[in-house]
């Protein structure tokens, strides 16, 4: 048997850098246990818990569309004020709006009472149901643009309307959709006493949306803008 020889007294006594590593890393599991157990036991318990609150997004999100339709099918059978406020049964457009805010059912709840509040000439409260949505795709944030300029017009504020429907046409992806906002929005101009801002509008609204109806709108504009005095 091979006798091992200690090293000199006073001498560096060789030694493996990853073996060093190892035990100390070995040495901090053991000492740390508890610690690392806990750690892990937070991270499976976020996971879940992420888990859990995308399956409550979606249960809300669908439930969110269920009481949208059934409110819509009383706004189409009912009256407009009881589509508002719903009944015993199905909570009103109000209450899904506010409930519901942010998802698919309570934006289309909210599009929906403003619309209603405007036909019941209260656009004051409509415009606020409009400034209220959030959480929206790009068509729909244009729709509620659109909803808010309307709210607009009928309280007299015709440029600010304008303004807005301007907003309406260059958020929306649908293309025809943006070409009626435009149109729109440049016909308000031009009635809000701001002529060249309209035909601006108009014009490019004839080169970007070519083919559209609203790109027919802006030119027929662009023929009584021409036809003003002084123009």
């Amino acid at each position: 048997m091979k006798q091992t020889i200690p090293p000199p007294e006073g001498s560096a006594v060789p030694t493996n850098g990853i073996q060093e590593k190892t035990d100390a890393l070995l040495a901090f599991l053991i000492k740390n246990q508890s610690t690392l157990i806990a750690v892990s036991i937070v991270i499976v318990l976020a996971g879940g818990a992420m888990f859990y609150l995308q399956q409550q997004q979606r249960a809300r999100a669908a439930e969110s569309s269920i009481l949208a339709a059934e409110a819509a099918a009383m706004l189409e059978s009912g009256t407009l004020q009881q589509a508002i406020d719903g009944n015993d049964l199905t909570p009103g457009l109000r209450r899904i709006a506010s409930d519901y805010r942010g998802t698919p059912g309570g934006n289309l709840a909210a599009l929906m009472l403003g619309e209603s509040l405007l036909n019941l000439d209260k656009p004051e409260e409509a415009e606020e149901v409009y400034n209220s949505m959030k959480g929206i795709n790009k068509d729909l944030e244009a729709a509620a643009a659109a909803g808010r300029a309307r709210a607009l017009e009928l309280q007299g504020k015709t440029a600010e309307a304008a303004s807005a429907l301007e907003n309406a046409g260059t958020t929306a992806r649908n293309k025809a959709l943006s070409a009626i906002y435009l149109a729109d929005a440049a016909d308000l101009y031009l009635a809000a006493g701001k002529p060249d801002k309209a035909a601006l509008l108009a014009e490019k609204l004839g080169t970007s949306h070519e083919g559209y109806s609203g790109a027919a709108k802006a030119r027929q504009l662009e023929l009584r803008i021409a036809a003003l005095p002084g123009k």
